[in-house]
């Protein structure tokens, strides 16, 4: 059997074979297209589990992770979807490889849980749970993902966000939920907090217009100024040492106060709202210079160890006093399509005060 466009496990696949052979036990499902291989065993008995082992599973990345999308009247009860064991050998997301994966869910009363999702074996590590419960528009669904990258940038990039981290490795998660089936995740749906943690990569410089869902993402348009005020330190690239912060997301709006970005010259930290429904920025973003690392280079070069010894010294007594003496504090407004970036004064307007621990 030849199938143009098969629709299996949530996802589109092209030029697919099919193979089906009934026993009195179970219907058998055998599947060849260029991004999936495997089978499925659907048993004929009532309540009993669909198991499926595939050789590959290739998706497309999730387009839909950029834009709002209204929950889909779709008539599917989660309810009497059977319980689900899926083993995958190769499967990869918007052609990120994420190694060998597993599903496994169970129905409960009025849906289902989504007992585990995992990834392992590559350079994704991935961890979730869930639920869906439900029917037609009183359907709401529920999910936490813990991820332990080595190439957050890919994997960002897989998951509709590409373009705006390269490299990196740490950890990301997230807690959701949303109105719908797992088919309306869209991040202006969602009430969920996030956690970012990442080291070691650079923010990309973004093309107007291009999507922009994060919060550091304001910061990433900044670029081109900081290259202007601080070419010294961001000359040969915008670089990170680390990412970290929290974020909010209710109501079509993500907030954050804490998303600190520590560079080997600078320190940024961006504070406030990005509204993922009108796609707006209002932020405010502080660029903080280090000093320490020039104290010690010149007690170094001045006398040898006993200048660097006192240089450190002088670091340790001066810095906490010398944070603000270069700084730069910005206003990002407007589109992402084309924000407005203003560089304002300590005291003017209402510039918010950093957090305590924003230079720790």
């Amino acid at each position: 059997m030849q199938a143009v466009q098969l629709r299996l496990l949530g996802a589109d696949f092209s030029d697919a074979r099919l193979q089906v052979t009934a026993s009195a036990a179970a219907l058998a499902v055998q599947v060849q297209a260029p991004g999936l291989a495997g089978s499925l065993q659907v048993p004929q008995a009532h309540g009993a589990a669909v198991s499926g082992r595939f050789d590959r599973l290739y998706w497309a990345a999730l387009p839909a992770m950029q834009t709002e999308a209204a929950p889909a009247a779709d008539g599917v009860d989660p309810a009497r979807i059977p319980p689900l064991q899926i083993e995958v050998a190769d499967l990869r997301l918007g052609g990120v490889p994420m190694g060998r994966a597993r599903f496994r869910s169970t129905p409960v009363t009025g849906g289902m849980r989504m007992d585990e999702f995992s990834t392992s074996g590559g350079k994704q590590r991935l961890r979730g749970s869930g639920s869906w419960l439900g029917q037609g528009a009183a359907q709401r669904s529920q999910f936490r993902l813990d991820v332990d990258s080595d190439d957050a940038g890919a994997l960002l990039g897989a998951l509709g966000f590409g373009g705006q981290i390269g490299g990196g490795h740490g950890k990301l998660g997230m807690e959701a939920g949303w109105r719908g089936g797992p088919q309306d995740f869209a991040p202006p749906n969602l009430d969920a907090t996030l956690a970012l943690d990442l080291k070691d990569g650079r923010l990309l410089e973004l093309e107007p217009g291009a999507g922009r869902v994060l919060g550091l993402l304001g910061v990433a348009q900044l670029r081109r100024r900081l290259m202007l005020d601080f070419s010294d330190f961001f000359s040969k690239g915008f670089t990170f040492d680390r990412i970290q912060g929290n974020a909010r997301i209710a109501d079509g709006i993500l907030h954050t106060d804490n998303l600190t970005i520590r560079g080997p010259a600078a320190d940024i930290l961006v504070r406030g709202d990005t509204d993922l429904r009108n796609q707006r920025f209002d932020q405010w973003v502080d660029v903080q210079p280090k000093s320490a690392g020039l104290l010690t280079a010149v007690g170094a070069l001045a006398a040898g160890p006993v200048g660097a010894a006192v240089g450190a010294v002088a670091n340790a007594v001066l810095d906490r006093p010398m944070r603000d003496i270069g700084a730069r504090h910005y206003r990002v407004t407007g589109p992402w399509s084309a924000p407005k970036v203003e560089l304002v004064a300590r005291g003017e307007g209402n510039v918010p005060a950093a957090t305590a621990n924003a230079g720790d």
